[in-house]
């Protein structure tokens, strides 16, 4: 589905002779040349371009000829879309779990059943290494693309919600198999999805799935932007201002998206050079600020509560771990950290070597300069030790923490809570001891966790990895944190964990959105 820009309305006749055409009843051009005139086209039915031939080449070209058995087909897709489900639709995520709204309706069609196969199948060849179920996830995603486009022919088929519920499940799935697109290839099909939003209209805002399902496609674009380091589209601010009558305004996701877009479009900015010193930190500085203020007038129910630790434990970095009363919340809460993070790191680098020395001197002086490096220096630490202190409530088995769970206060206080020890997957940990622990040593597997324990725990790989990614990250806190990747990749079965392991081992710097993409945690507000 690419958008080709505004195509010409000329006939075929003059556009294969490249004659301009008068476009009336009958055309000028065509008279004088003897020919039979066709009529003009229709611009209404070329918003879109079907690509699905070209796309078909370029997958299948990837694929092995390998011969895949039916019976065995049959059989993997079964467990595919069975592991896929208990991710994405019935598990802790549940990022598509209006799918399930679909199946026994018959808007179950053709192009949305393809989608769900292509995406089921993706994950499971991710899962399970497997380049055999990988070949048939390409040729359900390029069936699904071809059923896709004959959709968009369709404006009463294009606007329906399976058919948008098509497009963000192959762009899961790209993002799953890690299909590489350069920046105009993803700014093409970016602006076709986004004139398919467009064609939905406002009656989309009005129905509760329409609406979820826009905040979705909103979200999936940001990261894209921030991935490719793109401007936000105008016309999904345009989208946006009108979602916005129809939403909460005291809502923390609807007001965190806000400061993100104004995010993406800083980052789009200052790499094209647009910004002086003074305009990028005044920027950067609101931002964090607003930011700042939507994490400390949270609804009651957002806050957390901080749990003390009796006495040092290898589970928990520090003294205290944090518990949150839902997993939606946690991610939420660790998505401010991460912004507001990654604003302080570009004032931070700024300061180090971005900034002209006498422009600098001539906004800040020395004492003042030293004061405000510090201050963000601190702020980023912070930061970290607070999204550190928000991953054992999730790899400590979480049943068995929840249970400790009251409500939540925005007061500190102490609670002496039994950890589980676990096993070191780097090293052998000594026993846990404190006056309330378990003493005896559990070796916990990926049988400990269910499918939807471990589905939370998808959402710690990407915070781990930005923290420990920082300059300001501790040698002990790096430590911890690819101890605790390690676990999340040998324990409890998340293999992404060993990618983000991996970058940080080999201190390769890396687009960090390229990772959250892959990871699919890209739900800022869906």
């Amino acid at each position: 589905m690419v958008y080709c820009g505004k195509p010409s309305r000329a006939c075929s006749n003059c556009r294969s002779r490249q004659a301009k055409c008068d476009r009336k009843q009958e055309c000028g051009q065509c008279r004088r040349a003897g020919l039979q005139y066709p009529g003009p086209r229709d611009s209404n039915e070329l918003v879109f371009r079907d690509q699905s031939q070209e796309v078909s080449r370029k997958v299948t070209t990837k694929s092995s000829r390998s011969i895949i058995p039916k019976s065995i087909i049959a059989t993997t897709l079964e467990q595919a879309k069975a592991l896929f489900f208990n991710r994405y639709v019935n598990g802790n995520a549940k990022t598509y779990d209006y799918i399930a709204s679909f199946i026994p309706k018959t808007d179950w069609v053709s192009c949305l059943s393809a989608a769900v196969d292509a995406a089921s199948l993706a994950y499971f060849s991710t899962q399970n290494s497997s380049p055999v179920v990988l070949k048939y996830a390409r040729e359900n995603y390029v069936l699904a693309l071809r059923l896709v486009g004959e959709a968009l022919q369709s404006r009463d088929q294009a606007t329906k919600d399976p058919t948008l519920v098509s497009v963000l499940l192959l762009d899961l799935f790209e993002k799953l198999t890690r299909t590489h697109r350069s920046s105009d290839s993803w700014t093409k099909h970016m602006k076709g999805a986004i004139e398919l939003v467009k064609l939905r209209g406002d009656a989309q805002f009005r129905s509760v799935l329409g609406l979820r399902l826009f905040l979705q496609f909103h979200s999936t674009l940001l990261i894209g932007c921030l991935q490719h380091n793109a401007r936000v589209p105008c016309h999904l601010i345009e989208l946006r201002r009108e979602a916005s009558q129809y939403i909460d305004s005291k809502d923390p996701k609807w007001n965190f998206s806000e400061i993100v877009l104004r995010f993406v479009a800083l980052r789009a900015e200052t790499r094209e050079g647009r910004f002086k010193s003074k305009e990028l930190l005044d920027t950067a500085r609101r931002l964090d600020a607003e930011l700042k203020v939507v994490a400390e007038t949270v609804p009651p129910e957002w806050k957390y509560n901080i749990v003390m630790v009796p006495s040092p434990v290898e589970e928990v970095y520090g003294e205290y771990f944090h518990l949150y009363m839902d997993y939606h919340m946690t991610h939420t809460w660790n998505n401010i950290r991460i912004i507001r993070i990654l604003l302080n790191e570009l004032i931070r680098e700024h300061y180090l070597s971005q900034a002209d020395p006498a422009e600098l001197s001539s906004i800040f002086s020395p004492e003042s300069h030293h004061d405000d490096y510090a201050h963000v220096s601190d702020c980023i630490l912070t930061l970290s030790t607070e999204i550190v202190a928000s991953v054992p409530q999730y790899t400590q088995l979480p049943r068995h923490v929840n249970g400790s769970m009251s409500e939540p206060s925005s007061i500190e206080y102490s609670t002496h809570y039994p950890l589980i020890p676990r096993k070191n997957p780097l090293s052998h940990l000594p026993r846990i001891s404190s006056s309330n622990s378990i003493q005896a040593k559990v070796k916990l597997g990926p049988q400990d966790f269910t499918l939807f324990e471990t589905s939370r725990c998808y959402s710690l790989v990407f915070p781990l990895y930005v923290v420990g990614s920082l300059e300001v990250c501790s040698d002990s806190m790096q430590e911890w944190i690819l101890t605790t990747l390690a676990f999340l990749k040998n324990i409890v079965g998340i293999k992404e964990a060993a990618v983000a392991a991996g970058y940080l081992k080999g201190r390769e710097k890396i687009n960090p959105w390229s990772l959250y993409a892959m990871i699919g945690s890209y739900s800022f507000s869906a």
